[in-house]
């Protein structure tokens, strides 16, 4: 059962205005994260001053009611209204190529070393790790080269979902990441093209340092280390991912997996 609370705290104000403030339901339950929490409380301070310019009178604000007896039940009116204002989220996922054998034959480029047993393992395990937080792609950009492509083969290996992802191999992730300060703005653009079209709030770059210490530093807002089969998580919002990318501020670093 779920508790109904004005965020004024009053069904009347003291002007004899009823019900001006709209109600809204609010949770304190750890299931909603704490961004949610948030926007429940920005909304409850725009409506606050509506209300306060309605009626034409000054408005002490408060923080609205917590109130949730929850045995079950989630989905209400007031999560409808809070995901239909709030922007929404996209999560971006910087990952680095396992670990590859080293370049001992002359005769073998860069672009076609392979990954080793152990480079596999850790793929695996970061894939995994993304599977037990939620953070499943539904697009890959990757590096058109042989060890990002074994990279990801693995992860399929290990967690099916990734085979489902919209995956594109694109050669210019590869080129761009040996040039200085150009990757993050290459990846924008790449993302973009390929979600143009689409709803898809979770994408998975995958590639090669330096470019992609970079890329993840630059979003971070502070330095980000990417040893090999390690992935950046990162999150902003957005209608769209050009709107996304073009609000810098707003992405953070939840975290760092390493296998």
């Amino acid at each position: 059962m779920t508790t109904v609370t004005y965020l004024s705290g009053l069904k009347h104000c003291r002007c004899n205005n009823t019900r001006v403030v709209p109600p809204v339901l609010t949770c304190a339950l750890s299931r909603h994260s704490a961004a949610k929490r948030n926007r429940f409380h920005q909304i409850a301070s725009t409506q606050q001053n509506k209300h306060a310019t309605h009626c034409g009178h000054q408005q002490t604000p408060r923080q609205p009611v917590v109130q949730c007896q929850a045995n079950g039940a989630t989905t209400t009116s007031a999560l409808q209204m809070l995901d239909a204002q709030a922007p929404k989220r996209r999560r971006l996922i910087i990952m680095r190529h396992a670990d590859s054998i080293e370049r001992t034959d002359p005769q073998t480029r860069d672009h076609e070393r392979s990954i080793t047993d152990m480079g596999r393992k850790a793929a695996q395990q970061t894939a995994q790790m993304l599977h037990e937080k939620g953070w499943l792609p539904e697009v890959v950009m990757s590096s058109n080269s042989e060890r990002t492509r074994q990279t990801l083969e693995a992860m399929r290996e290990a967690v099916d979902a990734f085979r489902h992802a919209e995956t594109h191999f694109r050669g210019s992730l590869y080129t761009i990441a040996a040039l200085d300060g150009m990757t993050r703005k290459h990846l924008q653009n790449v993302i973009v093209d390929a979600c143009r079209q689409s709803m898809h709030d979770c994408v998975l770059c995958l590639g090669h340092n330096k470019g992609w210490e970079e890329a993840a530093t630059s979003f971070a807002g502070h330095p980000v280390r990417l040893e090999t089969a390690n992935a950046a998580l990162l999150e902003g919002s957005g209608e769209t991912w050009a709107d996304a990318f073009a609000n810098d501020s707003d992405w953070k670093l939840v975290g760092i997996l390493v296998p």
